[in-house]
């Protein structure tokens, strides 16, 4: 199929994602589309997006891929604080890229040395932006471990996760290397940190217990993707995650329905990490969470 009648197609299907259970329809489909890479531009980034990843899917049919949760977490950080940005779990650079625009620097990390390759080609296709890639994971200690590596064909290498339980069917075990965060921030001289995005598939409780010095230190914004092992590698960490994010606010990014379909992206403010459900969560320190609500007013 000519790249152009496949990228009508998918387009044409866009509108399932908006639906409820769109979301299971599209990946269902999303496998048959597989097939050559395409680049496409949204908003002046040029991305290459396979069509048989439900995260590039949508790039390549929505024009970006949670494009109002990037618009809410830029818009709570303060001009003064963009400087250094740590992603983590950067996948192919749709977040990156975007980051990059509006912070003297990101940091990009993918351990998937398939992503990492293409997240390379993508940071080399949008010149002028300033994106260290690095072809590691973040963990709470320097080590090598079991990566769980998605197999081809099975809706995106995206999905790999150092996590067993998120390990995809037929997963490739391999062994492959992480740092610990607050060393790499040290080496690399990135002092201050001002904003970290993490998506690591159920990995998050160690990355952010790697990052412990730099978040007391720098009081980063921190966006984080909270899963059920997630959740469950919070409660198992006890104390030690409430002293690490001791002093923060925290959101939930909670989409807002209306007659059954995605109407707006909105942040609702929670208890704290302990009543927390899956979804996507922002840490605000007390000076950028008084001047959000203040502008709010």
């Amino acid at each position: 199929m000519a790249t152009a009648t496949r990228l009508a197609l998918v387009r044409s299907l866009s509108p399932l994602r908006q639906l409820r259970g769109g979301e299971r329809v599209a990946r269902a489909l999303v496998p048959q589309m597989a097939g050559e890479e395409i680049v496409v531009e949204n908003d002046g980034i040029k991305i290459t997006c396979d069509l048989s990843s439900y995260i590039e899917w949508q790039i390549a049919t929505l024009k970006g891929y949670e494009t109002r949760q990037k618009q809410i977490f830029l818009s709570v950080i303060p001009q003064h604080r963009r400087r250094n940005l740590l992603d983590i779990g950067a996948n192919i650079g749709g977040h990156s890229l975007t980051f990059a625009r509006f912070f003297d620097k990101v940091i990009a990390f993918e351990p998937n040395p398939e992503i990492f390759s293409r997240l390379q080609g993508n940071i080399t296709r949008n010149s002028g932006l300033n994106i260290d890639p690095m072809p590691m994971g973040l963990a709470d200690r320097a080590d090598t471990l079991v990566f769980y590596q998605p197999p081809a064909g099975c809706g995106g290498q995206g999905v790999g996760s150092f996590d067993p339980d998120f390990a995809p069917n037929n997963a490739i075990e391999v062994r492959l290397p992480v740092a610990r965060g607050d060393d790499v921030v040290k080496d690399q001289g990135l002092n201050p940190v001002d904003a970290i995005k993490i998506d690591v598939q159920g990995f998050e409780p160690q990355v952010l217990m790697g990052l412990a010095d730099t978040i007391a230190q720098d009081k980063p914004i921190i966006w984080a993707e909270f899963s059920e092992s997630t959740l469950r590698g919070l409660q198992a960490s006890g104390s030690r995650m409430s002293q690490i994010l001791a002093g923060y606010r925290m959101y939930k990014f909670a989409p807002a329905l209306k007659f059954g379909l995605i109407h707006r992206v909105k942040l609702e403010p929670c208890d704290g990490i302990h009543s927390s459900e899956e979804a996507d969560y922002l840490f605000l320190p007390p000076d950028v969470d008084k001047l959000m609500r203040a502008a709010s007013l």
